[in-house]
């Protein structure tokens, strides 16, 4: 029987993890697994858990963005193979990884997975995997993690809508791969994948294993326009508009006059400036 440790984090979605952990482990085990279940009581427990196994162990991740985020950083330590399950309120780095949102049918369709390696993204040395913004997006993010009453894509909705009322286009000196300029913008996004909020596809194009990342900047429009664009974020065709440009490097660097907040994975992650750099391969991933 094939070993496989189970990482929950119980509060994740509102304590739906903890709630389906039992289900989900019964799944694995009628898939063949000899489970070994262990909950998180902290982000940073999520790392060293992962941190702490053998290289090539397999750990099932049931959590969201951020404690699975947390969970590779872990892995890339140590060696360890990544089976993540969405059991969070968004889900981004499950879906860009193509796993099937339903944590307990991913569980049945692991059996079947195989094992890939992912890419990740440094922010002034600090590790992401998923899409950094800094600008109206990552002020949704700090809005929408303080909201408690919407789960999914309903509660980052929220979370721009609330940032309309209080954010303005900021002027930022941007470089990629040594090509510098300066513009203002509502926002910038440096994709490794391709989501933030629960599918919202701010960098459609982003690939996990391509080894560059994808930055997408929606420019100075007038208010008004704003609400449009984003909208078209929920399927990517945001890029089609002359308002949104689109480049991709290896290293970016970001600078403003403030140290604006960079959130990714859905927490904070730093403030600018910042320059983000790219690790091919990093990270081993079953899907």
């Amino acid at each position: 029987m094939r070993r496989l440790l189970l990482v929950v984090n119980p509060v994740a979605g509102g304590g739906r993890a903890r709630e389906i952990a039992d289900s989900v482990r019964r799944v694995l085990t009628e898939e063949g697994y000899d489970v070994e279940m262990t909950f998180t009581t902290s982000a940073e427990h999520a790392t060293t858990l992962l941190a702490e196994c053998y290289p090539g162990q397999r750990v099932a991740v049931l959590a969201g963005d951020g404690v699975l985020a947390r969970a590779l950083q872990g892995a890339y330590q140590s060696g360890a193979v990544v089976a993540p399950l969405g059991g969070g309120r968004g889900n981004d780095l499950v879906r860009a990884l193509g796993v099937n949102l339903d944590p307990l049918q991913a569980a049945r369709e692991l059996a079947g997975a195989t094992e890939h390696s992912i890419d990740l993204g440094r922010c002034n040395g600090r590790i992401f995997f998923g899409v950094a913004t800094v600008g109206i997006a990552s002020l949704a993010n700090q809005v929408a993690n303080e909201t408690k009453f919407l789960r999914g894509t309903a509660v980052y909705v929220w979370g721009v809508l609330r940032a309309l009322i209080s954010y303005s286009p900021q002027r930022f000196t941007i470089e990629v791969d040594g090509k510098k300029h300066a513009q203002k913008a509502w926002n910038i996004s440096v994709g490794n994948a391709t989501s933030i909020g629960g599918g919202m596809q701010i960098c459609p194009n982003a690939k996990l294993d391509d080894g560059v990342f994808d930055l997408n900047i929606i420019d100075d429009a007038p208010r008004r326009l704003v609400v449009p664009i984003l909208t078209k974020i929920f399927d990517g065709k945001h890029i089609t508009m002359k308002e949104v440009t689109e480049q991709r490097g290896e290293t970016i660097t970001i600078a403003n006059t403030e140290p604006l907040a960079i959130m990714a994975d859905g927490e904070f992650l730093d403030s600018l400036p910042a320059t983000f750099t790219v690790e091919r391969q990093a990270v081993r991933v079953l899907v």
